[in-house]
């Protein structure tokens, strides 16, 4: 027998592009309304991922875990699919993209053992405090020494714009990401 899983009770939008799934931990999964019929088949959960900080929805088949993202995109075990607004949560087609592991890690927010604030950005030392860096092909590429961690964060984030294209996650990018999640 089955064990159920308590959920809460959800409010479908006013929009009816898009309707709500309810999950434990008080989570609630976005998916386009075109497959919402199709995902209610299943009981899905919120499962926390550590390394990224982040919950996703998931359910259990026959001992193996689905991940909703990777079924909405019917992703092969080859493929990643990233969440472009970096929420694990919103499974919009239009918002999720197939991609290779190097490409979502260019999509990755910056690490949370990272002192400077900024993606790319490290001390190194009293004469020119602030070093830039990137990732390019699994290498890294030094882009400069800077007297503020500002003047390195646009460097980095100019580098991932020619280097990570569509992939790219700026500076900028993230702290107006932040801004967003402290304001409402």
């Amino acid at each position: 027998m089955k064990k159920c899983m308590k959920r809460h009770a959800v409010v479908q939008p006013l929009d009816t592009s898009y309707r709500f799934i309810a999950l434990t931990k008080g989570q609630t999964a976005t998916v386009d309304a075109a497959d919402f019929d199709w995902l209610s088949q299943w009981n899905w959960h919120a499962q926390w991922a550590e390394r990224v900080k982040m919950f996703y929805a998931a359910r259990t088949e026959g001992g193996t875990k689905v991940l909703m993202h990777r079924a909405i995109k019917s992703a092969t075990e080859d493929v990643e699919v990233d969440h472009k607004d970096h929420d694990g949560l919103n499974n919009r087609k239009g918002n999720l993209r197939t991609c290779t592991k190097d490409q979502n890690a260019r999509n990755r927010k910056q690490q949370v053992n990272n002192t400077s604030g900024y993606k790319g950005v490290t001390w190194q030392n009293r004469r020119s405090p602030w070093k830039a860096g990137i990732y390019v092909n699994r290498k890294r590429i030094h882009l400069g020494s800077f007297p503020t961690k500002a003047q390195a964060a646009k460097a980095y984030d100019d580098a991932a714009k020619i280097h990570h294209g569509e992939f790219a996650l700026t500076n900028l990018q993230t702290n107006q990401e932040g801004d967003k999640a402290s304001n409402g």
